[in-house]
């Protein structure tokens, strides 16, 4: 269930996230992140998780990720990225409401969030298809995961 508690980790007052569909790129404030993005070119504003070992594509590679959350405009927002091999691979974006209290599943509507996240998501990159849009990059869109979470991902490379 989504989260808009400020403790989980280093939280910035207010930062302005961007993608750029013509090349891939996000930004956030003064960071910027492509594919090739080095893990180790991270500053000190992510939690990186312990790397793990995962099968991508029949071979082995380490995996981590890397957290940081931010405000924008006032809202609670939760930069994730992928990393294998030391390598920016993708991730997500989640836009938590502060105006919403997340007590119980009974207060959290996924449909509303997954409307969030598709407005979002148009204002960033046009009026593409939200499930799914390929671009010479990679590919971007608005999921759900199988405990209704709504997030916003990107993915660099080929599907």
């Amino acid at each position: 269930m989504p989260s808009n508690s400020t403790s989980d980790f280093n939280f910035p007052a207010e930062a302005m996230l961007r993608l750029d569909a013509a090349v891939g790129s996000l930004t956030v404030d003064e960071l910027y992140f492509a594919a090739g993005t080095r893990l180790d070119a991270l500053g000190p504003r992510f939690q990186v998780s312990a790397p793990q070992q995962v099968c991508v594509e029949q071979r082995e590679v380490s995996c981590c990720f890397a957290r940081m959350r931010f405000s924008e405009q006032g809202q609670p927002r939760t930069l994730c990225l992928r990393f294998d091999d030391g390598v920016l691979t993708g991730g997500s974006i989640s836009l938590d409401d502060a105006d919403i209290a997340f007590v119980d599943w009974d207060s959290y509507d996924s449909d509303k969030a997954y409307a969030r996240h598709a407005a979002w998501l148009q204002r960033q990159l046009g009026d593409i298809d939200i499930a799914y849009q390929r671009y010479p990059w990679g590919n971007a869109g608005v999921g759900r995961s199988k405990s209704e979470d709504v997030f916003i991902y990107f993915h660099f490379g080929a599907d």
